[in-house]
């Protein structure tokens, strides 16, 4: 059914092409900036989380064992949002170092397609 293709499934393929060439020009223009704003970010929560644990730890001292369990909570919220964070930079960092591998293949590929179709109409 039409009603649940995506758009770019209603677009031609030079469209499609022409939409990626300008999706990895702009990534690459701003990669240096992006691999830099990751950076800061990841270290701005490597700075975070050591300054937050100390401050859980204190919460769950045995001499606080009656709200030991708001400690642990605290840990494993803390823990699980310092996770996703962490992934979300990292996973971005990786991507804006070496991504659109896909992109830059399928536009390789249909440019030696269209070059060799010119060769043969030669």
């Amino acid at each position: 059914m039409k009603l649940f293709q995506s758009p770019s499934a209603r677009e031609s393929d030079d469209e499609h092409i022409a939409s990626l060439r300008c999706t990895i020009e702009r990534c690459d223009r701003w990669r240096i900036g992006l691999v830099l704003a990751n950076v800061g970010m990841l270290a701005g929560l490597i700075w975070a989380f050591v300054r937050v644990v100390p401050l859980v730890v204190e919460v769950a001292q045995p001499a606080n064992a009656p709200i030991a369990a708001v400690g642990f909570v605290t840990g494993g919220i803390l823990g699980f949002a310092f996770g996703a964070m962490a992934y979300g930079i990292i996973r971005s960092l990786i991507v804006s170092l070496g991504g659109f591998r896909t992109e830059r293949l399928l536009l390789k590929f249909y440019d030696a397609r269209d070059s060799q179709s010119l060769d043969d109409e030669r």
